[in-house]
């Protein structure tokens, strides 16, 4: 990954937002900081009690192709956490936590344990509810041909295999 840029801070921030930024970063808002593929993702501390949160996904050659943020900062361009946020990147690259690719995260857990992670994270989670219920509409609204990936489309049935003996 290309190192973020102080130009691609600048392209995505005003003067006054980065000035700010700076100071949310030398104040140590920023915290757990992590990495997985272009994708940054931290918590800064704000205003509010909870940290907000802050994701980044990172272009070529140290720009920002895109930024969110929890806060209600609303005046265009980016927010001082997101900034802090890019400063911890490019000041501490060695407090980035690289954490696996999803699919390597999730390849050695079976069906049961998928569901029960699902599960789990929609019940605490209510927005979790809500995209895995879009998902399994757009699923079920695609031609058969397109949902026969391994584990998508029509259920495997548990049982006796035809062709096998009891």
């Amino acid at each position: 990954m290309a190192k973020v840029t102080r130009a691609a801070i600048q392209a995505i921030a005003s003067p006054e937002v980065i000035e700010r930024g700076e100071d949310y970063y030398e104040s140590g808002a920023v915290v757990s900081l992590g990495r997985r593929g272009n994708q940054l993702q931290a918590e800064a501390q704000g205003s509010d009690d909870e940290p907000y949160r802050v994701t980044l996904t990172l272009g070529p050659r140290g720009s920002v192709a895109d930024y969110s943020c929890t806060c209600p900062y609303d005046w265009g361009g980016a927010c001082k956490h997101v900034v802090a946020t890019l400063l911890a990147c490019q000041r501490e690259p060695q407090q980035v936590e690289e954490r696996l690719p999803l699919p390597m995260l999730l390849a050695d857990l079976d069906a049961g344990q998928l569901r029960q992670l699902l599960l789990n994270l929609a019940g605490r989670l209510p927005a979790v509810t809500e995209a895995i219920e879009a998902a399994v509409g757009e699923l079920r609204r695609r031609p058969k041909a397109q949902g026969r990936e391994k584990g998508v489309g029509t259920p495997h049935r548990q049982g006796r295999r035809p062709g096998r003996p009891k």
